[in-house]
């Protein structure tokens, strides 16, 4: 079909590789394992979130948060950064400067 190959061919050059791969991603399986990838990072943070306030010292004041809990939390921040870095700011064709600097400023901030 001469009408199909005229149409890929102007996609090409109509969209970016930013586009053909963020439809491809959106549209198989792979933007589903995407999102429950998302997901399960949300959910551990939120769960390591939890785990560190239920320590109290004897004062019922907050107590030092065991390093290993911090550095899980840390790493987990660092994936979910990661992630945003690939998805919002590699790939998405629409960018949104400030969204990313307020996104790196409450990274650093943790």
């Amino acid at each position: 079909m001469p009408e199909q190959a005229t149409f890929v061919t102007l996609d090409n050059l109509v969209n970016g590789w930013r586009q053909r791969f963020l439809f491809y991603i959106d549209t198989s399986i792979w933007g589903r394992i995407w999102d429950v990838a998302d997901f399960a990072i949300n959910i551990s943070i939120c769960i390591v979130y939890i785990i560190n306030t239920t320590y109290v010292d004897s004062n019922k004041g907050p107590a030092k948060i065991p390093d290993t809990n911090r550095n899980i939390e840390f790493m987990l921040a660092l994936v979910f950064l990661v992630q945003y870095f690939v998805r919002f700011v590699i790939i998405n064709t629409n960018h949104r400067t400030m969204e990313h600097i307020v996104v790196f400023f409450a990274f650093v901030s943790q």
